[in-house]
């Protein structure tokens, strides 16, 4: 079988496409990556395109850009498209209009795929999306019927727990799409610990709220729980986010793995005085290669965006496999038709 090719959109570090790659998928061409922030795409070319000797990614806007020929049509197009104006923890800006952007980046993806015409296509984004994204596809991408999936990483092999909504279009429609890879048992989750432990030189700083904090509380459950003194409490602001100065428990899977936010987002260790998370153990939350040998481009704020933004890679294995199985089944059908 000749080896399966993909068009990535929003590539982000290379997350999705690693976790392809790692299943034997490559990207069509290094100019069929699309992604324009230049940190990311320094990230990529650092890892993703090094590691299938490819050439590097370009810097591109998805507004207007037009897929270059390809001989031979990808099996698939896949893509996280961004989140921020669908997700519960957007920022005001997106808050006060959810479905600018977001709904822009479900529109030039729909285009994107219409005119590449893939066997198949994966597009991630957060569960929130569906009530906007999934209609707007169905409208554009007539010869896609859509079928979505409602998972959450820890399910399969991610240390966090990350609900996503996965959405599989298949051309033509033709035939019937195999069972979805099975989600692994809880007891076989993989948790924050055995993540965490195989980071090396962790110097994140400990806010004082968060000698006040026990593993499995945050900001919220600890005030009400009477653990937080008055003179903590008057120095910080009470954002009503869930996660607000929320610490992880070693043997549980970590939350979900944030890409911006101030004092009170970064995440803080179960031990270790609670102190904030660095970049690297957010990254390991996230499933990515320990780095080395994984390098990361940019600043501390740019590699975090580029983490939290991610798809986490080995959560995506399990699909990719099963995407690879669904293209050839909806080839067989299209052949037989």
């Amino acid at each position: 079988m000749r080896i399966p090719t993909f068009v990535s959109l929003f590539a982000g570090a290379g997350g999705m496409d690693w976790g392809f790659i790692q299943e034997g998928w490559l990207p069509a061409s290094p100019s069929h990556v699309v992604e324009c922030d230049a940190t990311a795409v320094a990230t990529y070319n650092a890892n993703v395109s090094a590691a299938v000797m490819m050439g590097d990614v370009v810097p591109a806007d998805i507004r207007g850009w037009v897929p270059p020929p390809l001989p031979v049509p990808p099996l698939a197009v896949i893509g996280g498209f961004p989140c921020p104006s669908f997700s519960r923890a957007r920022s005001a800006v997106a808050r006060s209009n959810p479905l600018s952007s977001g709904m822009e980046m479900v529109e030039e993806t729909a285009r994107i795929i219409a005119v590449v015409r893939p066997t198949v296509f994966m597009l991630e984004c957060v569960q929130q999306s569906r009530r906007h994204a999934l209609p707007l596809l169905s409208i554009r991408l007539p010869d896609y019927p859509i079928t979505t999936y409602e998972i959450d990483f820890c399910d399969y092999g991610v240390p966090q727990h990350r609900r996503r909504m996965l959405y599989v279009g298949v051309r033509g429609g033709v035939g019937v799409l195999p069972p979805p890879p099975a989600p692994i048992p809880p007891y076989e989750w993989r948790t924050a610990g055995d993540a965490l432990s195989c980071v090396v030189g962790g110097v994140g700083v400990a806010p004082p709220i968060m000698q006040f904090i026990p593993p499995g509380y945050n900001y919220h459950t600890a005030r009400r729980a009477g653990l937080i003194p008055e003179h903590i409490l008057s120095t910080i602001h009470p954002y009503r986010m869930e996660t607000y100065y929320q610490r992880l428990v070693a043997d549980k899977p970590a939350y979900t793995v944030c890409a911006s936010g101030g004092g009170g987002s970064y995440m803080y260790h179960y031990a270790e005085g609670g102190r904030a998370l660095t970049n690297e153990e957010r990254a390991a939350l996230q499933s990515f290669p320990p780095s080395p040998p994984w390098r990361w481009c940019g600043g501390k704020t740019a590699v975090r965006r580029q983490i939290g933004n991610a798809v986490p890679p080995d959560g995506i294995r399990p699909w990719a496999r099963w995407l690879v199985e669904a293209a050839s089944q909806a080839r067989k059908s299209m052949t037989l038709l």
